[in-house]
């Protein structure tokens, strides 16, 4: 079954995948992931009561993300199930697609909301110290790839 989801994915991926990886590259600029944040947390003078509202929302997501994960596989299944046929029903297998890739949708906008409520934790002041010290991460890691 992994065999046949893994190509499955590749199936599902937008056309426009590439313009979406650089659409997501510019919110890089404006969210921060749990990692950035909290590895930069005494950098930032994160306050605990930041820390914990911050693990909270990590938790949050990661529940509801699960959840959304054995839906996709349950989502998914039911389309392998479909395009497995010798000739495929198309106005189902696509109805199916359409399941799946909304249920992804749902897991994308869920891990956006937390990034959201991560960065409304944090004061301008900590979000603008965490930008400069990603740019300098970046310069860093370009720096690291030429050299190599």
């Amino acid at each position: 079954m992994t065999r046949h989801l893994g190509a499955l994915w590749l199936l599902l991926l937008p056309a426009g995948a590439a313009a979406q990886h650089t659409n997501h590259e510019s919110l890089e600029q404006y969210v921060f992931t749990p990692e950035v944040v909290m590895r930069a947390g005494d950098h930032i003078d994160l306050s605990s009561d930041q820390r914990a509202a911050i693990t909270e929302a990590i938790r949050d997501f990661q529940r509801t993300e699960l959840e959304l994960e054995w839906e996709i596989q349950d989502e998914t299944q039911r389309l392998v199930e479909l395009i497995r046929a010798s000739t495929v029903d198309e106005t189902a297998a696509l109805a199916q697609a359409a399941v799946v890739m909304d249920v992804e949708s749902r897991v994308k906008q869920a891990h956006l909301g937390m990034l959201l409520r991560i960065k409304n934790l944090l004061t301008e002041q900590q979000q603008e110290q965490l930008r400069e010290t990603m740019h300098a991460e970046h310069g860093r890691h370009e720096l690291d790839m030429r050299h190599r």
